[in-house]
């Protein structure tokens, strides 16, 4: 049995884990551009980077035949560049943000400096899912501004369904 005490302090964490969950922004980017690759073929390297003359953010994504390829034919790769409208850059910072429904700032990216050069990298709170549905490639970015149990796991995800997608995009 709780007290009075205890059942005040229990609706008061609950009603504040609500009303901070309802607090949390999130912005959802789908990329107007598409590919068509091999169904078989899967993804083995990904960047952002940005492209200074559009003054847009894009995804570089190369798929390759290393899984499926025989011992006697050479490995193939293909690369596509994915623009992700709408969101900005913020020079002092060199963050990358795009603006919420309810237009608050949700960070995406962040430069990072490495030995020679700098890179761009999706925050703990983006997932980049790439959507390959019989070769045909989509990519939709998903932030937030709260940090979700496992949302340091990985950041850019391969989807080859469209179920599972909506499952994952369901999620932000």
């Amino acid at each position: 049995m709780y007290t009075n005490g205890v059942k005040r302090t229990l609706f008061l964490l609950v009603f504040l884990g609500a009303a901070l969950g309802a607090l949390a922004a999130t912005v959802k980017i789908e990329s107007p551009a598409t590919a068509q690759t091999y169904a078989s073929w899967s993804m083995s390297n990904q960047r952002l980077f940005w492209n200074t003359k559009d003054q847009t953010l894009c995804a570089q994504i190369t798929f390759d035949n290393h899984l499926h390829s025989a011992s006697d034919s050479p490995p193939a790769r293909e690369s596509f560049t994915f623009p992700l409208p709408g969101v900005k850059l913020d020079p002092k910072t060199k963050t990358f943000y795009a603006e919420s429904k309810t237009k608050q700032k949700v960070t995406v990216a962040e430069t990072r400096k490495s030995l020679f050069v700098d890179t761009i990298v999706p925050t703990p709170t983006t997932k980049i899912f790439v959507l390959k549905k019989s070769g045909a490639v989509n990519v939709v970015l998903a932030a937030d501004t709260e940090s979700r149990p496992g949302s340091g796991d990985r950041q850019w995800v391969e989807c080859n369904d469209d179920q599972r997608l909506q499952g994952l995009l369901r999620s932000f």
